[in-house]
């Protein structure tokens, strides 16, 4: 039986994509400065649609702000 209020739970939901965890590595890596869609995109070598899905993805489950 699943817990929403599980903080496991809900990171397995957000980090399940490996392209999700490696942008959140880039992410973290750059620390406060953030990266450009560009920079990002070549950092994980993902194209430009994937890159914008996981983005909204991770944004809407509050793991990055755009």
């Amino acid at each position: 039986m699943s817990n929403d209020n599980n903080p496991y739970d809900n990171i397995k939901q957000i980090f399940h994509e490996p392209n999700r965890m490696a942008i959140m590595s880039a992410l973290c890596a750059a620390g406060g400065d953030g990266m450009t869609f560009t920079e990002l995109k070549a950092e994980c070598s993902l194209t430009d649609g994937n890159l914008s899905r996981h983005l909204n993805t991770l944004q809407n489950m509050d793991a990055i702000k755009i």
